[in-house]
């Protein structure tokens, strides 16, 4: 009798899960244990399984251990929502998700949310996801878009450059899609929008630089420079690049091409510009060239102006704050610098009397050969011709110069000071 009611309780059990996953209903429950590939839940006598995959992302990352205890044991006896998502009697099998419930429960909250949401609205939310194409904001329990392209009115390669997960932000609403359930977000409609700032620089019929970004069938696009950073370009419609017809853009222009292109439409109220390039040369705008040359000849850009170096008063004090500021290494440089120039001086300066000596005196300074050779004479050893001085005399200066000693040729006899004649005079007498 009590099995009987034990399976018939089990089979009403049965019967429960089955009706839950066909309505995609949730439940609450307690964790009742683990395994290690997830955690066992109970719905009456059954036993559900969820596997780590289908628990909850806040679950997942407090799942830290290298064993099933470490990972699981701590959330046994913790509540728990989830939903059934398989039932197999046969093989007495029950797999319930806890992402799935949350998805659900989310998706319930976002309906509610959706009807209460208006464009325009603002609203605080979290940065929950970031992607190539934009970022994902929890405003309150449902999670809305902002495109890349809504991040800011600046140029942005990609949302991790301005924001990061968990940064709290506020967005603007733009649009609301209640039948896909999406809500599209903004960050930049918070800013304020720079285009008639940067416009106020430009006027039509100016000749502007441009680079080819995109190419269409019905012209191309292009940014301009100065605006790049602002994503503000402009287009060539295709009977604007050329007077002759063309099929394709592609046959004159190309991507990540500079040209010179002439402004021909500035919408300000739809913030639109338009750009041509076989009106650049065009006899139509001469006078708008003209005065644009005129301008910047007229203003020339301001040229650096020369650095004055202020007067120095004390030389020497200056210089010792020149040789504090300089490196070590500059200042051991410096000093062998120093050295060999004044060593260069100083061999300029021996080599200057020698270069004098062999120089001719003039005439009125000039001493008389005779006297030179008497004075030659009067150096000599006396154990050299010192009996036949009459010898000396009669030879020519000359061959006097070849037999005196190095030491005597090398003198300057006209250097030989008056004392030290006469003392020379003092030693024959």
């Amino acid at each position: 009798m009590l099995l009987s009611l034990s399976r018939a309780e089990e089979e009403t059990d049965w019967q429960n899960v089955e009706a839950l996953m066909e309505s995609r209903e949730t439940f609450s429950s307690t964790v009742a244990g683990y395994n290690k590939g997830g955690l066992i839940v109970k719905y009456g006598r059954l036993r559900g399984f969820i596997p780590a995959s289908q628990l909850s992302l806040s679950r997942r990352r407090r799942s830290e251990g290298e064993t099933p205890d470490q990972r699981w044991g701590k959330m046994v006896d913790e509540p728990i929502v989830t939903r059934v998502i398989e039932v197999d009697r046969r093989r007495n099998r029950l797999i319930l998700s806890e992402k799935a419930a949350a998805r659900e429960a989310r998706d319930a909250l976002k309906e509610r949310l959706i009807a209460d949401l208006s464009p325009g609205e603002v609203r605080e939310g979290t940065v929950i996801s970031l992607a190539d194409f934009g970022v994902f904001v929890d405003i309150g329990g449902a999670d809305g878009l902002i495109h890349i392209s809504e991040l800011s009115w600046k140029r942005v390669d990609h949302p991790k450059d301005i924001l990061k997960v968990g940064q709290e932000i506020k967005v603007k609403v733009l649009s609301i899609d209640e039948e896909r359930n999406r809500i599209s977000l903004s960050l930049r409609e918070l800013e304020t929008n720079p285009w008639d700032d940067l416009m106020v620089n430009f006027t039509e019929g100016q000749l502007v630089e441009g680079t080819i970004t995109k190419l269409t069938k019905f012209g191309a696009f292009a940014a301009i420079k100065g605006l790049e950073d602002f994503e503000i370009e402009g287009l060539i419609h295709i009977s604007e690049l050329a007077e002759r017809r063309i099929e394709h853009p592609k046959e004159l222009v190309e991507e990540n091409q500079t040209l010179a292109l002439r402004l021909i439409k500035i919408d300000r109220e739809r913030r639109r510009i338009g750009l041509s390039l076989k009106r650049v040369d065009s006899a139509e705008y001469a006078e708008i060239d003209w005065s644009s040359a005129m301008q910047e000849i007229e203003n020339p850009a301001d040229e650096a102006e020369p650095t004055v170096e202020p007067e120095i008063e004390d030389f020497d004090a200056a210089l010792e704050t020149d040789i504090e500021d300089v490196a070590p290494a500059e200042l051991e440089a410096l000093n062998e610098q120093i050295e060999a120039d004044q060593l260069t001086e100083e061999a300029i300066a021996v080599a200057e009397p020698e270069a004098e000596l062999d120089m001719p005196e003039p005439a009125e300074t000039r001493e008389e050969p005779e006297a030179q050779v008497e004075l030659a004479a009067e150096l000599l050893p006396a154990d050299e011709d010192a009996d036949q001085p009459e010898a000396v005399l009669e030879q020519e200066p000359e061959e006097i110069e070849e037999e005196l000693p190095e030491a005597v040729q090398e003198l300057d006899l006209e250097e030989v000071a008056p004392e030290d004649a006469q003392a020379v005079e003092d030693e024959e007498a």
